[in-house]
């Protein structure tokens, strides 16, 4: 489970450091982090999915609740990130 905990996390990470407004920390630079986020939220929930079924196939025997928790955690964090800058 570890595996595709540490792939889900690298790939939200991407796109949390793909924001370029991360360093604004500004009033601006937060309505623009957030607008980012509501823009990527989207397909940042396909991929994580996508990623997460990927598994499942190729692991039948996966805990779906805890895979589901940990991908549901990921995205959580990412659209947590443009608070955190």
């Amino acid at each position: 489970m570890e595996e595709i905990e540490q792939i889900l996390k690298t790939e939200v990470e991407k796109y949390i450091n793909k924001n370029p407004y991360n360093n604004d920390k500004t009033i601006s630079g937060l309505a623009n982090r957030l607008k980012y986020m509501k823009d990527n939220a989207d397909e940042v929930t396909k991929k994580v999915n996508a990623l997460s079924n990927e598994y499942l196939a190729k692991y039948p025997d996966t805990d779906v609740k805890e895979l589901t928790d940990i991908a549901s955690n990921l995205v959580q964090r990412f659209l947590a990130s443009p608070v955190n800058g």
